[in-house]
């Protein structure tokens, strides 16, 4: 097959066999990706593809990401069928604030940390106490850009107890809090958005 002529195809369903509109199916080789979206009947068909093989998921709110490990010069099908699942460090940043309450300092950490990567990442250390958020964030842009940034000795004890108020071991969206996921009001992805192709690459980090 000749470079960027492949293509996959298949149907996305939930696991009682029911097509799953919206879902983003990812076909991804090195550091770049191409996705698509599944149409009312769940179908999708990625093209453009290199040959060689790739790593294929489908991703739907709700639903466990499923994977599969496919070359697409074979020309099989590849159908996903998901299974229900909800993963706070999956959710978006809007999501967050259908599940926070109108508090100004849990307002403030949300409106800081959307600013940048979003609630995501807090939300990856959920059970993490006080001294912990102390600790990590001076360092947090360390890790990722390999220098020190937005953050001081201050502003993380500022910083600090409200993240433990939101993520902590008894948070509001700690390991033990019993999480109303149903609050969360997400708009349809529309037709005409269905038919985009998203190309993606991934950049080198330092750390």
């Amino acid at each position: 097959i000749a470079a960027g002529v492949a293509s996959i195809s298949g149907v996305v369903t939930d696991s009682a066999g029911k097509p799953v509109r919206g879902a983003i199916v990812k076909a991804t080789q090195s550091t770049k990706a191409i996705a698509r979206y599944t149409n009312d009947a769940g179908h999708y068909q990625i093209t453009g593809l290199e040959s060689g093989q790739f790593e294929v998921t489908a991703n739907a709110f709700g639903f466990a990401i499923a994977r599969q490990s496919i070359d697409p010069a074979k020309g099989e099908k590849v159908n996903f069928k998901l299974t229900p699942q909800i993963d706070l460090t999956r959710l978006e940043t809007a999501d967050f604030a259908y599940l926070l309450p109108a508090d100004n300092d849990v307002q403030y950490i949300y409106n800081r940390c959307s600013s940048c990567h979003g609630l995501q990442t807090p939300a990856s250390k959920r059970g993490m106490p006080q001294a912990g958020w102390a600790g990590f964030l001076p360092f947090m842009t360390v890790h990722r850009w390999g220098t020190p940034f937005g953050f001081t000795a201050k502003s993380s004890e500022r910083d600090a107890p409200i993240l433990a108020k939101i993520f902590g071991p008894e948070g509001i969206l700690g390991p033990k809090a019993k999480i109303d996921y149903s609050k969360i009001k997400r708009t349809p992805v529309s037709d005409a958005a269905l038919k985009a192709t998203i190309t993606e690459y991934s950049t080198p980090s330092p750390r």
